[in-house]
């Protein structure tokens, strides 16, 4: 039996014992150049400005994440939404969406629906509302009786 070189296996486009390996799998895929202010100027075209700003920085966060399935996977299941967002937007700029949708969808990737006790209980359980039952006694001093709502 003849031993082919690695290279004529690339060639031939398959390896034995892999008929379904082919030279595209196994190649880096293309580098992608974005035009970030064009993006921006996207962003800014179709959201609010402050929503905006934070797709644009964490677009360029997350980039990697738009072909890598487990990637998405692998995050923060309270981050994920986020990057969904960010990564949505990023693909529907490139003209990637319906890639991305059918990414999501065979790997069974979906957005999280945070239970309402839980966010109620997270909230509740906070520090961010540490001093707000002082800062509520000094209002109630400034306020005149039509204003306080008793």
């Amino acid at each position: 039996m003849q031993i082919l070189k690695t290279t004529s296996f690339f060639k031939l486009g398959l390896l034995v014992g892999c008929p379904d390996l082919n030279q595209e799998s196994i190649e880096p895929k293309e580098v992608r150049i974005i035009d970030w202010e064009a993006y921006k100027q996207f962003l800014f075209s179709k959201y609010v400005k402050s929503y905006a700003l934070a797709l644009f920085e964490h677009s360029q966060k997350y980039l990697d994440l738009l072909e890598d399935a487990n990637g998405i996977q692998l995050t923060k299941p309270t981050a994920r939404n986020n990057i969904i967002n960010v990564l949505t937007a990023l693909s529907k700029y490139l003209g990637t969406y319906e890639n991305f949708i059918k990414l999501m969808h065979v790997h069974g990737i979906k957005r999280i629906k945070p239970d309402p006790l839980q966010a109620f209980a997270r909230i509740f359980n906070s520090k961010a509302h540490e001093g707000l039952d002082e800062w509520y006694w000094q209002v109630l001093i400034v306020l005149d009786d039509n204003e306080k709502l008793s």
